[in-house]
């Protein structure tokens, strides 16, 4: 149970679409934007012919090398509905895709992070931190969490646990800065220390790094596909997998000015 509970961690499964055909020259390209709007949505795991991709802050994706032939294209997202369509791939085929926001019936199994976060323009380097937080209805022995932040300036370096974690808990970091990803991940090894219940208690603190002389700015952290395999999940103590809805301020979740 413990290997299981670890593996579907961290190897959420990418669902693409087999290749059919020896002719690899296909091509998919498009935005995905929220339905019923003009406005991209970032970190969006687009995939198509076992290819996947994850979306900018302009919503743009782009997919080369895979089969010229009829593909099922698939789009996945913390707090949107998954979408799912089949497409006619050829050398260069374009194709947007809407997501729609997903309705939970309660709110139960969401990550909230606190926000907005206010920073003076620092004189020197300093850190603040981010806080992470978790209600759950099920006891949860493992999760990978992505984020993506917008802004250059800035890195995500650490982060540190929160408690709604059992004692001593082992967070499992990943940190990619040159794509602005920060992946938290957690597991039970032992089997008797899982995660309880929780209603909106603060699981761990997302520490960022604020560099001398920043320039004035509004920073969006959203959650993300952290590549290669990792979605934004719970791993119930049970069995089986929760994506989780993810509460936010939108555009303004870090203030960086005086």
């Amino acid at each position: 149970m413990r290997v299981a509970v670890l593996i579907s961690m961290v190897l959420a499964l990418i669902v693409g679409c087999d290749n059919k055909g020896t002719d690899t020259s296909g091509a998919i390209s498009g935005y995905v934007y929220e339905a019923g709007t003009s406005e991209p949505i970032a970190a969006v795991e687009v995939t198509c012919g076992g290819v996947s991709f994850v979306t900018g802050i302009d919503g743009e994706y782009e997919i080369f090398g895979i089969a010229t032939d009829s593909q099922t294209i698939t789009a996945t997202k913390g707090g949107y509905n998954s979408y799912s369509a089949t497409v006619n791939v050829e050398t260069s085929t374009t194709h947007n895709i809407y997501l729609t926001l997903s309705t939970p019936s309660s709110t139960t199994n969401q990550i909230r992070i606190e926000c907005p976060v206010n920073v003076p323009v620092p004189i020197q380097d300093t850190t603040i931190a981010i806080d992470v937080y978790i209600t759950s209805d099920v006891n949860i022995g493992g999760f990978s969490l992505g984020f993506h932040y917008d802004s250059e300036d800035v890195e995500i370096i650490d982060a540190t646990p929160g408690p709604a974690l059992p004692p001593d808990p082992l967070l499992l970091t990943t940190f990619i800065p040159a794509d602005n990803l920060a992946l938290i991940g957690f597991v039970d090894f032992s089997g008797v220390t899982p995660i309880t219940p929780q209603n909106d208690t603060k699981l761990f603190s997302l520490i960022m790094r604020i560099p001398a002389g920043i320039s004035s700015q509004w920073i969006d952290i959203d959650s993300s596909f952290v590549p290669p395999v990792s979605q934004f999940m719970l791993a119930p103590q049970g069995g089986g997998t929760i994506y989780p809805s993810y509460h936010d301020c939108g555009s303004a979740d870090i203030h960086v000015g005086n």
